[in-house]
């Protein structure tokens, strides 16, 4: 690895790991507000008592896609393979699940997720990405 610019020895972050987790920011900051809304809607039918069996299920799979997210951005700064490793998982079942959502709903907002999911995808699988988490 060469030094960065700066004279520091330590080595300068890849370009794809830069884009993946810039990404992965987008991605957690639409994982936020979509946590909080789930919430916001689980709470507002338990307090009318209405079922809310469903939106339950879905704030807390929000909640935990959030947590997983924040978890790998935290990695890949770390240089951890095994981030890079769930970061591809979490966006090949954005992958799967955005196609599926799609083909229910020909949502344009389902094309620029999955846009998005399959960049994520390219950068953590590219080569600097990977000699980047390997240390």
């Amino acid at each position: 690895m060469e030094p960065n610019q700066t004279g520091d020895s330590s080595p300068k972050m890849p370009g794809q790991v830069i884009a993946a987790m810039v990404l992965l920011w987008i991605s957690a900051a639409s994982g936020f507000a979509l946590t909080f809304m789930s919430w916001s809607d689980h709470s507002a039918r338990v307090a009318h008592n209405q079922d809310s069996g469903g939106e339950l299920v879905v704030a807390l799979l929000a909640t935990a896609i959030l947590a997983a997210t924040v978890g790998v951005l935290v990695g890949l700064y770390k240089r951890n393979e095994s981030a890079r490793t769930g970061g591809m998982f979490l966006a090949g079942v954005s992958i799967l699940t955005g196609m599926i959502a799609f083909l229910l709903t020909f949502s344009p907002l389902m094309i620029v997720n999955l846009a998005i999911s399959g960049v994520l995808f390219g950068m953590l699988v590219s080569e600097p990405a990977r000699r980047w988490c390997a240390g």
